[in-house]
């Protein structure tokens, strides 16, 4: 079982198929929960009024509720999907309160295999999960490194073994981030900050060229392939995402900073 605290910057980080358990201050009114991440927007975890909470349809027998006697409640969240990642925000009467930030992750396998035989390769993507599967196409390649990596028409996402496209930094302030650009000669960086949940261009790239927004321009470089931002501050706290020329997720970099 994976726990945090909503007083703790630190995203809590759980395996997928485990269990996840968050911890917010009490609220005497009512009482809701969501997520929002890369792919969705404030998905209704649960709403709950006078410690009576129904789940939303997507969180349904997954989801239950502690209020315990240190004037909290806890949420515990099960069977956890690759998909779950992202910020859990709780609200008292309509008032944002607190919010958590959950990191999913595959544990990446080495599969051993005999000559001529057949194996099964698990693929986990991050699709919307109020869309359709019906609607996501799946493909596989195998990089210079010998990782088979699984693509899907949402973004590129993660193979066994493979990769993990998405990374998580907990980073002091002045401190730098490198992100690491595969070797892809034309892409895009976005910013999500964390308070507002707003997507804004940070940088094109064109062959290690870059042309970026006013408030990059002197903070970005690109060296041996790695995109270097300088001097992290807290206004840099939510989630860099690099993009191919085909709108296509290449990675995400969540970024925490603190003391």
């Amino acid at each position: 079982m994976d726990t945090a605290d909503a007083d703790v910057k630190k995203p809590l980080v759980s395996e997928v198929g485990h269990n996840a358990t968050f911890c917010f201050s009490s609220c005497d009114g009512n009482l809701s929960l969501t997520l929002s991440s890369i792919q969705d927007q404030n998905l209704k975890v649960l709403s709950c009024s006078q410690r009576k909470c129904t789940a939303g349809d997507l969180f349904k027998n997954r989801v239950n509720v502690d209020w315990n006697s240190s004037g909290k409640f806890c949420v515990n969240l099960s069977s956890i999907k690759y998909n779950d990642d992202g910020w859990f925000e709780s609200m008292c009467d309509s008032k944002e309160t607190e919010s958590i930030l959950l990191e999913v992750i595959a544990t990446t396998l080495h599969v051993d295999a005999l000559f001529k035989s057949n194996i099964s390769i698990p693929c986990y993507s991050r699709t919307s999960k109020e869309g359709s599967h019906d609607d996501v196409n799946f493909y596989w390649d195998k990089n210079d490194q010998g990782k088979y990596l699984c693509h899907t028409k949402g973004g590129k996402d993660q193979g066994h073994p493979g990769a993990i496209a998405f990374t998580n930094w907990l980073k002091n302030p002045g401190k730098d981030l490198e992100m690491d650009l595969f070797d892809s000669d034309d892409m895009y960086v976005t910013f999500t900050a964390a308070s507002t949940k707003t997507e804004t261009h940070v940088c094109h790239v064109n062959r290690g060229n870059t042309s970026c927004s006013p408030a990059y321009t002197e903070r970005v470089s690109v060296i041996n392939n790695t995109l270097v931002l300088k001097s992290l501050s807290s206004e840099d706290e939510g989630n860099f995402t690099i993009k191919d020329n085909k709108d296509e997720v290449i990675s995400v970099h969540k970024v925490s900073v603190t003391e």
